[in-house]
């Protein structure tokens, strides 16, 4: 399945976003649970100080890290490498450094949402908040 997959919700008649690596079955359950407040938000984006693009509003500690979904362990290392790359070379008074970087890190951020919502994807969704 490709991220780009797409099937029919037959509930609210809208289109569902199937990630890759799942069924059209669990997208449309994870869906309905959605709407019905049942999944935790993970939101993901970077800020100074929080070396993780994990937080979660409404509950215990805004900051969140790898190991409060259980993360794989290299997925952890990966998002805090990819807050590196932009702590580095990102300043809040000029930007980027350097623009090529940038759209390189972006594209890495979407690679490492869809690995962070897939394993997740029995209890949280995420709301991709860095590219905006």
């Amino acid at each position: 399945m490709s991220d780009r997959e797409f099937v029919v919700d037959p509930f609210t008649q809208t289109e569902v976003r199937v990630p890759s690596g799942i069924w059209p079955e669990q997208a449309i359950e994870h869906a309905r649970r959605s709407r019905n407040g049942e999944l935790r938000r993970i939101r993901f984006f970077l800020d100074w100080g929080h070396r993780y693009p994990l937080w979660e509003d409404g509950s215990d500690g805004y900051t969140k890290e790898p190991g409060d979904y259980g993360l794989s362990a290299d997925l952890g290392e990966r998002l805090h490498a990819w807050y590196q790359t932009w702590a580095q070379h990102c300043s809040p008074e000029h930007g980027w450094s350097d623009e090529q970087l940038h759209q390189v890190w972006l594209v890495a951020g979407h690679r490492l949402a869809n690995e962070v919502e897939l394993e997740v994807y029995d209890f949280a969704e995420v709301i991709r908040e860095f590219d905006r």
